[in-house]
């Protein structure tokens, strides 16, 4: 099984806006099945925006999970099946977490540590 796991922190200040980011992508794969997952964390304007992606492709199957969430409210979720929307619902926030991504905070008083 090959794994593949990248984790990004940007920050840029334009004269008043700050944005601060956070990106995790982490793909394996194992012949014909990849299971990928994309998380972003984004801070504009004291707005908090999250989204992410989960992936499963086995052989010719393609199982996809995206979500959405503002503020730490609900999430909204879409999930497709070979590229087709299967679902769309709203799903309480602490449902889906990345515990395993550290936070703005943590990376900028420099306590986090990434356990992969």
């Amino acid at each position: 099984m090959d794994t593949f796991t990248s984790f990004t922190y940007s920050f840029q200040k334009q004269n008043d806006m700050q944005t601060k980011k956070i990106e995790y992508i982490s793909t394996m794969q194992d012949n014909d099945k990849v299971m990928s997952t994309y998380y972003n964390n984004m801070y504009k304007n004291n707005e908090q925006s999250e989204s992410f992606n989960k992936l499963l492709k086995d052989n010719h199957n393609i199982y996809e999970q995206v979500g959405n969430s503002l503020n730490k409210s609900n999430w909204t979720i879409k999930e497709f099946h070979n590229q087709k929307l299967n679902k769309e619902y709203n799903d309480k926030y602490d449902k889906h977490t990345f515990e395993y991504v550290p936070s703005v905070q943590s990376i900028e008083n420099n306590q986090f540590l990434l356990n992969l």
